[in-house]
């Protein structure tokens, strides 16, 4: 069988760099198994893994051992990167970082598993609250919510997006929540890829592939899966206008809190509805000071400084008492325009010979990012265009039986585009790859691939003079 040269280092210093002498621990492993991709049932990607089992005979993999090569450095969330090399080419397969290390001492069992994780979980435990963003595409708003948690513009893969979100903000809520309700509104992909970055594919973007590669006898299993699980043909939507206020006042702090001299405090101030516009707290219309808690005393105002952080539902004010003694914060509000939620407008698209075929089967879409009840409908269209068929789930398992079929594992990514050919199902048309799973041997020398892979049929869309619309294609939106 073909076998490439596999190359595991681990940034055990954490300083950014896999070239430190010790970082490759390659000769040591002995199986590696990493996944990545979209969940079949909830059709977005989940976080990408990779467990690696180590011989460790001497305890060199044990955290615990002060006699081991790597003593103090056995630890969640160094940098994990994984390659091969095959011929001339070298592939990136994954990139993430550890998670557990979980050495096993039993005399029959001298390993340790290490289980690690992409960029997924970075962005599920990194709380954000934004500014507003206005007529912002889907692609900028992807860029702006990694900005947020500081993620490097140099690992970013973002298409530019097809919708303008006329209101974009998140308050209090995990990055990749954010990213999942760009994602789903887009009708798009989001996703961390093998090398490590985030990938973001708007709609349009699979529309313009091509097979990269066809299967037929190369496939060592293949499982075909008709159901019912994804189907809807009655999609609902509410659209739900903003109207912008006049300025008035967003917050007000009730308490009278006494500050010492030189005391910073922060408070952040929530409001109960979207707002923008904030003014800059002014002394004595916004914020005063006083020597006496009921604001009879000396006036301390020009004692104090305010300094304001706006965003889209909440202000962060840092207050500071400049005195040579204690004062009385008597007042402090913030002033700006509040948004009011105006008419709701419900649509519906729904398909009849589904039901009859399938019964009717509902789905709710949220619409919040929608700039009209006329997008709002689109967007009801193409979701029943895309599930009021059912589709099949297939599964394709590969092995390392020739180099065509390694390089073909080791070079195949998420989204592409591939031709499928099996007489006995017959089949013969193209897919996407949507997720995928790879195991390896170090011993037998084995490596098998597994992709989830989606029929491309729902995803071809009437091009001008070319295609036959409402017989193989349909309308893009």
């Amino acid at each position: 069988m073909s076998w490439p040269s596999y190359s595991l280092c681990i940034d055990w210093d954490n300083d950014g760099s896999f070239a430190t002498a010790g970082d490759d621990i390659s000769n040591d492993v002995m199986r590696l198994w990493w996944s990545r991709g979209r969940d079949a049932e909830l059709e977005r990607a989940t976080a990408g893994i990779l467990e690696i089992t180590l011989k460790n005979p001497t305890g060199e993999y044990s955290p615990s051992n002060s006699g081991g090569t790597y003593y103090g450095k056995l630890l969640p969330g160094r940098p994990v990167r994984l390659q091969a090399t095959f011929g001339v080419t070298t592939y990136d397969l994954w990139y993430g970082k550890i998670e557990r290390i979980v050495p096993k001492p039993h005399w029959q069992d001298q390993t340790c598993y290490i289980y690690c994780v992409d960029g997924f979980d970075v962005l599920k435990r990194a709380e954000i609250t934004t500014e507003l963003y206005t007529d912002e595409l889907t692609g900028t708003l992807v860029g702006n919510i990694l900005d947020e948690v500081g993620w490097a513009t140099g690992d970013r893969d973002i298409e530019e997006g097809i919708d303008t979100v006329p209101l974009g903000y998140w308050r209090q809520v995990s990055a990749l929540y954010a990213l999942q309700e760009i994602e789903e509104s887009e009708c798009g992909f989001f996703y961390i890829d093998h090398r490590g970055y985030a990938r973001f594919e708007d709609r349009h973007y699979r529309m313009g592939l091509s097979s990269s590669e066809t299967f037929n006898d190369s496939m060592c299993d293949i499982n075909y899966d008709l159901n019912a699980r994804n189907i809807y043909n009655s999609i609902r939507a509410t659209y739900t206008e903003q109207e912008l206020g006049i300025e008035s006042e967003l917050w007000r702090l009730f308490e009278v809190p006494l500050l010492a001299s030189g005391e910073s405090r922060t408070w952040w101030g929530d409001y109960q509805r979207l707002a923008t516009n904030q003014i800059d707290p002014a002394a004595t219309t916004d914020y005063t000071a006083n020597m006496l808690a009921n604001g009879t005393g000396a006036d301390m105002t020009a004692s104090v400084t305010v300094t304001p952080s706006h965003f889209s539902g909440s202000t962060k004010l840092v207050v500071k008492n400049n005195a040579g003694v204690a004062v009385y914060l008597t007042l402090l509000k913030v002033r700006g325009d509040l948004y009011s939620d105006g008419d709701k407008t419900s649509v519906k698209s729904e398909d009849t010979t589904s039901q009859t075929a399938y019964q009717k089967r509902d789905r709710t879409l949220d619409a919040q990012f929608m700039a009209s009840v006329d997008q709002c409908q689109q967007y009801c269209d193409f979701v029943l265009s895309e599930t009021k068929d059912a589709w099949p789930d297939v599964d394709m398992t590969l092995k390392n039986r020739s180099d065509t079929v390694l390089t073909a594992m080791l070079n195949r990514k998420i989204s592409d585009r591939i031709t499928v050919e099996n007489t006995e199902l017959g089949l013969s048309e193209d897919f996407f790859i949507n997720s995928m799973s790879h195991e390896v041997n170090m011993k037998t020398k084995e490596h098998v691939c597994k992709w989830n892979i989606r029929t491309a049929t729902p995803e071809l869309f009437w091009v001008l003079d070319t295609s036959i619309l409402d017989s193989t294609t349909k309308l893009a939106y």
